[in-house]
C-alpha cells in the first residue's frame, strides 16, 4: 500500500485536482492506518477525499469515500452530509454499495438523534439478511428512545430479540428501557439477569458489574416497606 500511495502522490504532483488519483490517495492513507490512529487523527486520508468531494460534488464514488472515511473515524455528524450527497447521486441501476451506504446513514442520524434515520433503516429490509438482523431492529429502537417514542422503542426490541434471543445488546437496552423509561422494576429485573447471563456465556467483561449493582439496588427497593 506504501507503493501505491508513492505513486498516486508522483501522479497528483502532476495532477493536483485529479479526482481519481484524490480519492486513491486517501483509500491509501486510510489503509495504512490502525483503528486508533484513525479516531485520533484521519486528517492525512480526509484532506484529499474532502477535496475530491468539493471538486466533484455530483460523483457517488467521491462523495461515498468521504463520507465513509469520516464515519470510520467517529466524526458522524460531518460524514452525514457527504453520506447524504452519495445517497443522492448513487446508481440505482447497480445498488452494490447501497446496503453499506444505509447503515452509515442510519448510524449517524441515530447518533444525532434525527428523524429521517427511521427511513434508511427501513429501507434497510429491502436487502437480503437485514430483516433477520437483530442489530437493525436494536438500532430503530434505539433511534426510538433518543425520540422518547418508548412504545415504539418497546417493540422494536422485541422484534431483535425474535431474531437473537440471547442479544447482549438487546437484552441490556430491553432492560434499560423498563428500568428508566417505562419504570417496570420486575421487567427490568428479568432483563437484566438475561443480558448478564448473555454476557458471563460469550465471556464478555463489559458492563456486568454495572448491571449486577443495578439489580442488587432493584431488589433493595423492592423490599422497601411501601409509604401510606
Amino acid at each position: 500500500m506504501e507503493d501505491a500511495l508513492r505513486l498516486v502522490e508522483q501522479c497528483l504532483e502532476l495532477e493536483p485536482d485529479r479526482v481519481e488519483a484524490l480519492i486513491l490517495q486517501g483509500y491509501c492513507h486510510y489503509s495504512i492506518m490502525t483503528p486508533e490512529q484513525l479516531r485520533d487523527d484521519a486528517s492525512a486520508a480526509e484532506r484529499p477525499l474532502e477535496q475530491a468531494a468539493s471538486l466533484q460534488p455530483t460523483s457517488f464514488m467521491a462523495q461515498y469515500m468521504y463520507g465513509w472515511v469520516l464515519f470510520e473515524a467517529g466524526k458522524y455528524s460531518m460524514a452525514l452530509e457527504p453520506l447524504e450527497r452519495a445517497y443522492e447521486y448513487r446508481n440505482k441501476e447497480q445498488p452494490e454499495n447501497e446496503d453499506s451506504l444505509l447503515v452509515m446513514l442510519s448510524m449517524c442520524c441515530v447518533q444525532q438523534n434525527l428523524v429521517r434515520g427511521r427511513g434508511y433503516l427501513q429501507t434497510l429490509r429491502r436487502f437480503g439478511g437485514f430483516d433477520s438482523s437483530a442489530l437493525l431492529y436494536n438500532a430503530l429502537g434505539v433511534l426510538n428512545v433518543k425520540q422518547m417514542d418508548y412504545k415504539s422503542a418497546l417493540n422494536n426490541f422485541m422484534e431483535a430479540l425474535q431474531r437473537d434471543e440471547n442479544h447482549p445488546v438487546v437484552l441490556l437496552n430491553l432492560a434499560i428501557l423498563h428500568d428508566e423509561y417505562l419504570k417496570r422494576p420486575e421487567d427490568a429485573m428479568r432483563f437484566y439477569v438475561r443480558a448478564l447471563a448473555a454476557r458471563q456465556n460469550m465471556y464478555d467483561g463489559s458492563r456486568q458489574d454495572a448491571i449486577r449493582n443495578r439489580l442488587k439496588q432493584l431488589v433493595v427497593e423492592r423490599r422497601r416497606p411501601r409509604s401510606m
